[in-house]
């Protein structure tokens, strides 16, 4: 696909496609940014900003990024806005053309390698069996009953799907989302998935641990009116 050029967003936040992104915009520049992108087709294009800790003020984009669909607007007093936006293709800045007031570079568009699905279906299997586990442990550990999450079950899609929701680090969801090749994407989750139900695993043993003991502890139980 040819070069394209896009207006950069730089968050402390890594967008995968079909993920939701809630913005509410209220610097100057970024509100000029999406009166444009109003104007136009609706996308730029989110980059976590290097170095991206939270307390980071850096809008150095990494080189990896994902373009967001406008879909919903909500405008506010003084200018300022809420979007509701939609990951959509992932794309490598080619060079930055512009700096002010806002980030625009020139992009070309990324995809994963072909490989043959039926291949992947062991893989697609562990995968999403290790993330209904991590989604059930994760609401147990917050006042939800457990319920199955509904996954996509294309190999890449689900592979984005699950990145999307993990509670990881920033520098590793940017590590997922750089991966070309589904089967390693899906292989990087799996371990990571591995690591973050033995986690939660344990904390919930010790709470209830804690409550066998006689102490206090609600955050096993649902909260009122939730069934």
């Amino acid at each position: 696909m040819d070069a394209q050029e896009l207006p950069l967003f730089p968050l402390n936040v890594v967008l995968f496609p079909e993920m939701l992104l809630p913005l509410h915009i209220f610097e100057e520049r970024y509100k000029q940014m999406m009166d444009e992108c109003l104007e136009g087709n609706r996308i730029f294009g989110v980059v976590l900003a290097r170095g991206g800790g939270k307390r980071s003020r850096s809008e150095r984009p990494e080189s990896v990024g994902t373009t967001a669909y406008i879909q919903e607007v909500q405008r506010l007093p003084e200018g300022r806005l809420n979007l509701l936006a939609v990951g959509q293709e992932r794309f490598r800045i080619l060079r930055l053309t512009q700096e002010r007031p806002f980030l625009r570079a020139e992009v070309e568009f990324l995809s994963d390698l072909p490989e043959d699905p039926a291949s992947l279906t062991p893989l697609v299997e562990g995968v999403t069996e290790q993330a209904q586990e991590y989604f059930r442990l994760s609401l147990s550990l917050s006042w939800h009953r457990p319920r199955e999450v509904l996954l996509p079950s294309e190999p890449e899609l689900l592979s984005f799907a699950i990145a999307g929701q993990l509670q990881i680090e920033v520098e590793e969801r940017q590590r997922l989302l750089e991966l070309t090749s589904t089967r390693e994407r899906l292989e990087e989750l799996a371990g990571i998935l591995a690591r973050e139900n033995e986690k939660l695993g344990e904390e919930l043993e010790r709470r209830l641990r804690r409550r066998g003991n006689g102490q206090d502890d609600h955050s096993l139980l649902p909260r009122p009116g939730e069934e």
